[in-house]
């Protein structure tokens, strides 16, 4: 057996009369190329007057500049470990070397020349300008992409994780099951055939940016357009929409100076109160869905809603929006121009005034219905025809020059676009469910001349 290292004494928290076992060691070679050496490395451990770490061999460990990030220690049969060990050297890493199976303390100069080199690759932003902090990080949880080894694109680097979605949905089935008074369900078979199921888990992974010399208050911002590379990256190459779940941003000054949380996940954006006065009335939900029973359309509208209001990106979600309300003026009217829907809209505000209804205050300006309506039209054919808002960002196209007005007043409010959240789309889906919402219960009253124009219209199309 080769001795890898040793530490004086066992680590704390390690259980009494364990003296020898197996253990995992994580290897991560220093280097800036693209494929990364991030390795659980199995050894064995002994400990007599000190704790030694050994290993039959190195050769099969590709030669380089490695630190030691973490340890699993296992007691010998048992196959979850009684101790993990999370930085072994307590900040002062000693880098080793490893060259043809033979390993060494790495010399400094080496390991200098190669951090260098991986800061160069990694690093986002001007470290001659921080003042407060040396550096900060922020690592990222995202799914439905899978990576099976770590890998290193632009300043980011990416770590193969677990799959997702086995324990919530088997505690799921059975807290539904309790909560009905379903008995003698075999939940432990159930989560067994879940855990079957390879194919319907979700893939993580770990998105690192591990060296950004800013200090910035708004920490995922300025992080975006790499996050967005990198997925279409992915997207192009795997088939796969990657969505961003969460993760941490850290600022490191003599250990960590801060550390913040983020929640990215498709997170919760409907009614947070219930009862009669937020709309949750079985009666009128029973009643939609026998309407809705009389059209497929109206169900396929529903559930265009039901997307739209799930869509994350912003474009996208402006295009969605929009076409319902387009598909449903052409069945109303025939058209599907601008003046149709915003009669579309009006009829379904009835008989309230649609312009005390639908405006936008937003800082120091005002948006009229008219405003929004031009608005919206315009971003959704900024995404069909000119692949989004960042076209006018870039300088590709012009937008209309009351969503100028909108974006700089909310840079101003520091709400920048890049949240994915405008108010002016707010607006646009509390006026898109409420067009379908009408629509379905058959409840938008078109007036005489509108129910006389519609009806010329289409003998016109027949």
């Amino acid at each position: 057996m080769i001795e890898l290292f040793h530490f004086p004494k066992k680590f704390e928290g390690w259980p009494d009369k364990i003296d020898s076992g197996r253990c995992k060691v994580l290897f991560h070679k220093i280097s800036a190329d693209a494929l990364i050496i991030h390795n659980w490395v199995d050894c064995k451990f002994v400990f007599s007057n000190q704790l030694s770490v050994q290993r039959n061999k190195l050769t099969d460990i590709q030669n380089g500049l490695y630190q030691i990030l973490a340890m699993l220690f296992f007691e010998e049969g048992l196959q979850r470990h009684f101790l993990a060990v999370t930085n072994p050297f307590q900040f002062n890493l000693k880098e080793i070397s490893i060259n043809n199976g033979q390993l060494s303390v790495a010399h400094k100069e080496l390991v200098t020349i190669e951090i260098n080199k991986w800061e160069k690759s990694v690093g986002i932003g001007n470290r001659e300008e921080l003042k407060d902090i040396e550096y900060a990080e922020a690592h990222f949880i995202c799914s439905d992409c899978l990576i099976t080894q770590p890998v290193k694109v632009g300043p980011a680097e990416l770590y193969p994780l677990s799959m997702s979605g086995i324990v919530d949905l088997s505690s799921s089935i059975k807290e539904a099951m309790l909560f009905q008074g379903v008995r003698n369900v075999p939940f432990n078979e159930i989560a067994e055939r879940i855990l079957e199921q390879g194919d319907r888990r979700s893939p993580l992974f770990c998105m690192s940016f591990r060296r950004i010399y800013r200090d910035d208050k708004s920490f995922i911002l300025p992080l975006m357009p790499y996050i967005k590379r990198i997925f279409g990256i992915l997207c192009i190459n795997r088939g796969a929409y990657s969505r961003l779940l969460g993760g941490i941003y850290l600022k490191q000054k003599e250990g960590y100076k801060d550390i913040y949380y983020m929640n990215c996940n498709s997170y919760y954006r409907g009614n947070l109160i219930g009862g009669v006065l937020s709309k949750e009335k079985p009666e009128l939900w029973n009643k939609q869905y026998n309407l809705s029973l009389t059209s497929d359309f109206k169900s396929e509208i529903m559930n265009k809603l039901n997307s739209a209001h799930a869509e994350l990106d912003l474009d996208i979600s402006y295009f969605r929006l929009w076409s319902i309300l387009e598909s449903i003026s052409k069945v109303l009217y025939g058209e599907k121009d601008l003046k149709s829907v915003k009669k579309t809209i009006i009829a379904a505000y009835q008989p309230q005034d649609v312009n005390k209804n639908i405006k936008l205050e937003l800082g120091d300006k005002t948006f009229t219905f008219d405003d929004l309506a031009m608005m919206w039209l315009d971003w959704r054919n900024c995404t069909a025809h000119e692949g989004g808002i960042h076209s006018y960002f870039e300088g590709l196209r012009k937008v209309h020059p009351k969503i100028e007005e909108m974006i700089d007043e909310m840079n101003k409010l520091d709400m920048p676009v890049e949240y994915g959240e405008d108010r002016s789309l707010m607006m646009l889906r509390d006026v898109c469910t409420k067009v379908v919402e009408r629509y379905i219960s058959d409840n938008i009253q078109l007036s005489s001349n509108q129910t006389n124009e519609a009806d010329t219209k289409s003998r016109a199309a027949d």
